[in-house]
């Protein structure tokens, strides 16, 4: 995928304003998908990652978010993940789930095994304190 966008820089956003996580999808109830979400105070900063990769840009207040899922998310993180530092491992672990798809077998135990593994990255992770 070429890009005009700098990976560095989104990589930068999503670690400082970026929100992760696994949702269940609730049509099918047994398949999990990638929510992503960036905050910017400034439209210009997310209007052209929508461009490039898509998803929904609203506004809350006086912030913008950007929500990306699915394979948007997905292609967003992999773009980003060579770039990324604090949450890299996170994010390796979030893309696990949509690479090397078994049969349906051993499908429902991979699962688990990701949303355990990731469960475990993002909660006994240690909160920074904000100085104010």
């Amino acid at each position: 995928m070429e890009s005009n966008i700098n990976p560095s820089y989104i990589a930068g956003l999503f670690e400082s304003t970026g929100n992760l996580s696994i949702k269940k999808d609730k049509r099918t109830k047994s398949s999990y998908y990638i929510h992503l979400v960036l905050k910017s105070k400034t439209e210009n900063n997310l209007k052209s990652i929508k461009e490039q990769f898509g998803g929904k840009l609203i506004k809350i207040n006086n912030r913008y978010n950007l929500i990306l899922s699915h394979r948007k998310a997905y292609n967003l993180l992999n773009f980003i993940k060579d770039f990324l530092i604090d949450r890299k491992e996170e994010v390796e672990i979030a893309l696990k789930l949509y690479q090397n798809r078994f049969n349906r077998k051993y499908e429902p135990e991979r699962k688990k095994l990701i949303l355990k593994e990731f469960l475990q990255k993002t909660v006994d992770k240690p909160k920074i304190a904000k100085e104010e």
